[in-house]
């Protein structure tokens, strides 16, 4: 059985924490508008565009930049897009700020899963294709566990109360991911030749 560094089960949560974000506002986002900015439902749906049209776009974009830039950093500007989409969203009770929020979290949420897993990977290069899959299954767990957390919440509370996990998570990844970039850093000095 191999063994993987404790670092990647930081990363795991990271993932965790991001996934779970996404499939919030990916079930919710449509519901969310139509009760925020009282549109109708095909009107939210349509409002929903936005979104997918900034994954879209955050996924091409971010897709280019991996080429050039340390995943990791984008990662962290994926999770800065992210929280202000969601500043955008959380407030509006029209229809532009509504479609910039949903823009904004397009482009970052769409970010977050193929950064978060190039990340994961590099932390056990030797065994690539079992990180990934043991990566894929806490994925897995946070698709099915966060929409419908949200929703027994909304039951509770209020939609937008429930939403409030979003940032939780976000702030949770972000200090999930500043802790690989620390790890990372140690290693890096301790592997350096003594000057």
């Amino acid at each position: 059985m191999v063994a993987f560094p404790g670092v990647f089960w930081i990363v795991a949560a990271m993932l965790f924490c991001t996934t779970a974000a996404e499939w919030c506002i990916t079930a919710w986002g449509a519901t969310f508008v139509a009760d925020m900015v009282e549109v109708s439902t095909d009107t939210s749906i349509a409002l929903m565009a936005g979104y997918f049209g900034g994954v879209l776009v955050g996924r091409t974009l971010g897709g280019r930049l991996a080429r050039r830039h340390d995943p990791a950093r984008l990662l962290a500007v994926a999770l800065v897009v992210t929280a202000v989409g969601f500043g955008v969203l959380w407030p509006s009770t029209t229809l532009a700020p509504a479609l910039l929020g949903l823009l904004l979290l397009g482009i970052g949420l769409g970010n977050l899963f193929p950064m978060g897993m190039a990340v994961t990977v590099a932390l056990a290069p030797e065994t690539a294709a079992l990180a990934s899959g043991r990566a894929v299954a806490v994925i897995s767990l946070a698709i099915l566990l966060a929409p419908f957390t949200v929703g027994a919440l909304a039951d509770a509370t209020s939609l937008k109360t429930a939403l409030g996990v979003v940032p939780v998570m976000l702030v949770l990844a972000a200090a999930a991911l500043a802790l690989v970039r620390r790890s990372a850093r140690l290693t890096e000095q301790q592997l350096a030749p003594s000057s």
